[in-house]
């Protein structure tokens, strides 16, 4: 091998060194831009605590509620004896249909007259029974079904006897609810919506019923607990069987073109609540109805009023739900 001239070695350093020279230029370029300065200020890391806020905005609210139930066989009423006196007749025969009114048991009640005490014209006294009447009445269905009868021919009965049942062939959806849904339910609508599992096509049921019965035992804090019954009953000619889940949606109401806010922002959710503006003043407002998103706002703040998103956190171990204002 030839060796390489001193100029030549003095060359292939230069071409080095302008090669280094455009490789530090071009990451200058490609990272550091110019005008922009690296300082203590932009170097350190930073971020924004302020609280996000939300405006007062019109929209729509529907407010309804679901529950899950099951088809349940209309309860079995009972037909009691009306009169003190004896079975005389039926009217129908054992398991039989029924309908609401029908004749059903006839009792029959005998009414004996006072003897008469009778003196005739030789001062001899007789005694002259008194007259027999009777009295009947017929016990009628309660209501619509198979009947079952609990007492025969020519038995004594006293009112208030049970003398036979009616079972209904007609179901009802039977639901349990909360607590906090009768807030969003307190003016309770006559229909509800049935979805029933693997079944007919959701359909509307007509007679919706709302039963609140306290329970039996207490919490750990000494309150009773509550059952709230939803009932619907089923439209003649829906093939149902009792057993069958189902979801019942009752719709409370509607309102449109209202003042709403999101659920986070609103400090309670029935009647009355409060909402925060961003410097920390706490207004009262006046509620309506909610979807569960949002609220409705019907007086107490304006239309693009500017509040705090989120309900500010107590001091309290239980945090705030938006949903049912439990804790707020």
């Amino acid at each position: 091998m030839k060796p390489q001239s001193t100029t030549q070695t003095v060359m292939s350093w230069i071409r080095l060194l302008a090669l280094v020279v455009i490789a530090v230029a071009l990451v200058k370029f490609a990272f550091f831009p110019a005008g922009t300065a690296l300082d203590d200020a932009t170097a350190a890391p930073s971020a924004n605590f302020a609280e996000s806020t939300v405006l007062a905005e019109r929209g729509h609210v529907t407010s309804s509620v679901s529950a899950t139930g099951t088809v349940q066989q209309d309860a079995t009423g009972q037909f009691k004896a009306t009169l003190d006196g004896t079975v005389i007749a039926f009217n129908f025969n054992e398991g039989q249909t029924v309908a609401a009114g029908d004749a059903l048991v006839q009792i029959q009640k005998t009414i004996q007259g006072e003897d008469q005490t009778v003196t005739d014209a030789d001062g001899n006294v007789t005694t002259v029974p008194g007259r027999t009447d009777y009295k009947s009445e017929w016990v009628t269905a309660p209501a619509s079904g198979t009947v079952h009868f609990t007492a025969v021919k020519n038995q004594a009965v006293n009112p208030g006897d049970s003398i036979g049942t009616v079972t209904p062939n007609t179901h009802s959806v039977v639901a349990q609810l909360s607590a906090d849904q009768m807030y969003r339910i307190t003016n309770a609508p006559d229909t509800a919506t049935i979805t029933i599992k693997n079944g007919p096509q959701p359909f509307e049921c007509s007679g919706l019923k709302i039963d609140v019965k306290a329970g039996t035992a207490g919490n750990e804090e000494g309150t009773t607990a509550t059952n709230i019954e939803a009932r619907c009953p089923i439209p003649a000619g829906m093939t149902v069987f009792p057993g069958l889940q189902a979801t019942m949606k009752i719709n409370a109401g509607e309102a449109k073109d209202v003042l709403t806010l999101p659920a986070t922002a609103v400090e309670g959710r029935y009647q009355k609540g409060f909402v925060y503006t961003p410097d920390g003043t706490k207004k009262e407002v006046e509620i309506g109805l909610t979807d569960g998103s949002l609220v409705e706002i019907r007086s107490g703040i304006e239309e693009g009023e500017e509040v705090l998103e989120y309900v500010p956190a107590t001091d309290t171990a239980m945090q705030c739900d938006p949903m049912t204002g439990e804790g707020c």
